[in-house]
């Protein structure tokens, strides 16, 4: 499973996302908002959410988690392991 952290300098609820994943030793690619601004919006549009972070994961198709949401990150990591 792919995953996808879109995020933006000076985030808190970007890095508490960072943390979860990186304490549960999840596998994910960051990508930078303000240097990626057009893969951004795209994913802004995708997810219907201007709210970052957005973490988009694919099962059997894309799937979106929006800001700091501990259940659904819960669930996603449940799903990977």
């Amino acid at each position: 499973m792919k995953i996808k952290l879109y995020t933006i300098k000076g985030c808190s609820n970007c890095l508490l996302v960072k943390k979860f994943f990186d304490k549960m030793k999840v596998e994910y690619e960051t990508i930078d908002c303000d240097e990626n601004l057009e893969e951004s919006i795209q994913v802004m549009k995708e997810a219907k959410s201007e709210q970052l972070p957005i973490v988009k994961y694919t099962t059997d198709s894309d799937s979106y988690i929006i800001g700091y949401d501990k259940e659904n990150l819960d669930k996603l990591f449940n799903l990977i392991n």
